[in-house]
């Protein structure tokens, strides 16, 4: 008899622990802006919202307890961004655009900053250009229709063959971009952070 009540509480004390252990949170993701439409309450990580019908539309959140990362690519890839509690009616660049969402565990990740390096010549050589925003005329940095290859650290950038955005336009994820297409090789004069 001891033995079956010592036995029931270890396995009470581990169940108890790994309830513990377990990060609680809660969100909730809204498919109409100013969280109204359709919705789906997030408890545990989602690597991947199609299955859960909601890719690409989520336009407004209410995280209720944790924190959380929404990434705009499956499993976590993308732009990311971190929400506290609180609600968030309007997405701005994320909205409608989230495929994948997780329950940060401990403290919250740095968000990376955004960056895209120019080169003047293939292959990464010659003088480059950094750039952590939008740029929407290169001639004042000497930089216009000079570049011929790029690397993207982090974030989406539409770069354009004439100023304002005008002109032919390509949009391009992280890598390394040993050649610019034809279209923007020599010729790029505008870059905007998506």
């Amino acid at each position: 008899m001891k033995t079956k009540i010592a036995l029931a509480f270890v396995l009470a004390l581990a169940a108890a622990g790994a309830a513990f252990a377990q990060p609680h949170g809660e969100a909730v993701v809204y498919d109409g802006p100013q969280l109204n439409g359709r919705n789906y309450v997030l408890r545990s990580d989602i690597p991947n919202f199609e299955p859960i019908g909601f890719n690409d539309r989520t336009s407004s959140i209410r995280v209720v307890r944790g924190t959380w990362e929404f990434c705009t690519d499956a499993h976590y890839e993308g732009r990311c961004k971190v929400y506290g509690p609180g609600e968030y009616r309007d997405l701005g660049r994320q909205g409608d655009r989230i495929s994948s969402a997780r329950l940060v565990r401990g403290r919250p990740p740095a968000e990376p900053i955004a960056r895209v390096r120019l080169f003047e010549g293939r292959d990464f050589s010659g003088r480059s250009l950094t750039l952590e925003q939008t740029a929407p005329n290169l001639e004042p940095s000497g930089f216009n229709d000079r570049a011929k290859s790029m690397i993207v650290e982090h974030g989406h950038w539409r770069l354009c063959s004439d100023a304002q955005g005008r002109g032919h336009c390509e949009e391009f994820g992280p890598g390394r971009y040993a050649h610019l297409p034809q279209e923007l090789r020599h010729r790029l004069s505008s870059v905007f952070l998506k």
